[in-house]
């Protein structure tokens, strides 16, 4: 799990959210993005399950400030 919880906090949001959309760049930013959310997935999943709630939900709403779609996993988890 600490290379779960690395990957998580080295991710910022988009790569290179301030270039110009390319075919390349769009498949680099679609992998990190997948990438992210399934290792904030697993990361939240396992703190529910070890009784950190508390963790997750200050985990996930640090990760909606850069990836939106962390709001999915904050609503499957805590249905709010």
């Amino acid at each position: 799990m600490e290379h779960i919880e690395r990957a998580i906090s080295l991710y910022a949001g988009p790569f290179l959210s301030t270039d110009v959309d390319t075919p390349w760049l769009t498949s680099m930013r679609e992998r990190q993005q997948k990438k992210y959310l399934a290792n904030l997935k697993t990361q939240c999943k396992a703190w529910c399950q070890g009784c950190r709630k508390a963790d997750t939900r200050a985990l996930l709403e640090q990760a909606k400030t850069h990836e939106p779609e962390a709001e999915n996993i904050y609503q499957t988890l805590f249905g709010e």
